[in-house]
């Protein structure tokens, strides 16, 4: 493996929104969506994706591509926005 084969695979581990939504076949506003999820609604706590999924960085978001796969694999269940804090 040279080093620019191990520099592409470490700037691979990340995803814009646009690339991670496209990866689950949804569209950015939904991934937004699920990212700004919190509080509660109708009584139940809103669902929202895990934190080990993404990073925030400022106002920019990265998916972390070896977790958003892990986690699609592990069945893709949204969790409680107040279970995480």
């Amino acid at each position: 493996m040279t080093l620019e084969s191990q520099r592409q695979d470490s700037y691979d581990e990340f995803l814009t929104v646009q690339e991670a939504s496209k990866l689950l076949k949804t569209t950015p506003k939904t991934l937004y969506t699920y990212l700004s999820n919190s509080g509660v609604y109708n009584g139940k706590a809103r669902k929202r994706l895990p934190q080990k999924v993404y990073r925030k960085l400022g106002r920019k978001v990265l998916f972390m591509r070896n977790e958003l796969i892990s986690w699609i694999k592990s069945g893709a269940e949204l969790v409680d926005s107040q279970e995480e804090k």
